[in-house]
C-alpha cells in the first residue's frame, strides 16, 4: 500500500508527504541451494529458506518547477525487516562459505536531491544525489554449529547519478552519457568499497514514419564498475579475512534494432539501457 498527501503553494511549487510499504523478494541465485565455486577455498551457496524483505518508507519533499527544468529536495526514513545480508562463514574444513541470510533489520535516514535542466533544444541534464545513514543489526547461527553471532553496522554513505541527453544533426541522432558513483559503506562483517561507472548510447530512427530505431549501447565504458568488498570475522575464535574485486556484470556492447508495428515511438530517451541493477538502492547498504 502507498499513500500521498500533496499541498500546492502555486502552479510551480508543492510539498508532498508520502508513505509506502515495499516488498523485495530474494533473487534466484540467493535461493539456489547448490554451491558455486569461487576459488579453491571459497564457495557461494544460496539459501532456499530466505524470507522477503519488507520496508516501511516515510518521505517528505519539496518540488519546484521552472522554465527549463525542475528540482526536488526531500528527506526520508526507511525501516526494513528481515534484511538480506550475505555473510561469510568458515566451515570445519577451513573453507569460506558466502551465504545470504535474513540477518535482522535496517534503519535508514537520508536526504535526496534530484532535478533536471534543459539548456537548449539539443542538451538536457538530469541528476540525483543521495546522502544517508544506515544502521543494521541482527544475529546469525554459524554453519559449523558454533555460538550465535551478533552483528551490528552503522554507516554513512552517498551516491550520485548524472545523465546528459543530446540531440544532434537536427534531432536525427540521439545520445546519452551517464555517470554514476556509489560511495564506500560499512557492512555487518566489514566494508563495501566505492564504485563508479560510465554508460553511453546512440540511437537513430530509421524507416518510414520512424517505425524503426537503431541503437548502440556501451555499458560500463571505462570498465570500472567493480563490486569491491572486504569481510572479516572471528567465529569461534578463528579469525579470518576475505576480500573480493569482481564485476557483477561484465562490460557490454550492444547493437539492437527495434521495429514498431501500429505503435508510435515512446518519448523520454534510453534510460532503460542504463538501469545498472548492480547494487541495492533506497538508502540501504549496497552490498546486500
Amino acid at each position: 500500500p502507498s499513500g500521498f498527501l500533496t499541498y500546492e503553494f502555486n502552479e510551480k511549487q508543492s510539498i508532498q508527504l508520502s508513505y509506502s510499504k515495499r516488498l523485495r523478494r530474494p533473487r534466484f541465485w540467493d535461493l539456489n541451494p547448490f554451491y558455486g565455486l569461487g576459488d579453491s577455498r571459497s564457495n557461494f551457496v544460496g539459501n532456499p529458506f530466505l524470507d522477503p524483505e519488507l520496508t516501511n518508507s516515510y518521505e517528505i519533499g519539496f518540488l519546484s518547477e521552472f522554465e527549463k527544468g525542475n528540482i526536488y529536495a526531500g528527506t526520508y526514513y526507511r525501516h526494513t525487516n528481515d534484511v538480506i545480508e550475505r555473510i561469510f562463514d568458515v566451515n570445519d574444513q577451513g573453507y569460506a562459505v558466502f551465504k545470504p541470510v535474513n540477518l535482522g533489520y535496517t534503519n535508514a535516514y537520508g536526504v535526496e536531491i534530484n532535478g533536471s535542466l534543459e539548456y537548449n533544444k539539443w542538451l538536457k541534464t538530469t541528476g540525483s544525489l543521495n546522502f544517508f545513514q544506515s544502521e543494521t543489526e541482527g544475529e546469525y547461527e554459524p554453519i559449523n554449529g558454533g555460538r550465535t553471532q551478533n552483528f551490528y553496522a552503522k554507516s554513512y554513505s552517498w551516491r550520485t547519478r548524472i545523465s546528459n541527453n543530446l540531440k544532434m544533426f537536427d534531432n536525427k541522432l540521439e545520445g546519452q552519457l551517464t555517470f554514476d558513483y556509489r560511495g564506500p559503506s560499512e557492512s555487518p562483517q566489514g566494508k563495501n568499497l566505492s564504485s563508479y561507472g560510465i554508460d553511453f548510447s546512440l540511437s537513430k530512427d530509421i524507416f518510414k514514419n520512424k517505425k524503426g530505431t537503431l541503437s548502440f549501447t556501451v555499458r560500463d565504458l571505462t570498465k570500472s564498475r567493480l563490486r569491491r568488498y572486504e569481510r572479516g570475522g572471528k567465529p569461534d575464535d578463528n579469525y579470518f579475512t576475505v576480500g573480493e574485486y569482481s564485476w557483477r556484470r561484465s562490460q557490454e556492447f550492444r547493437l539492437s534494432l527495434q521495429y514498431r508495428i501500429n505503435q508510435n515511438k515512446r518519448r523520454g530517451g534510453q534510460r532503460g539501457d542504463f538501469d545498472s541493477g548492480d547494487f541495492q538502492d533506497n538508502g540501504q547498504l549496497f552490498g546486500n
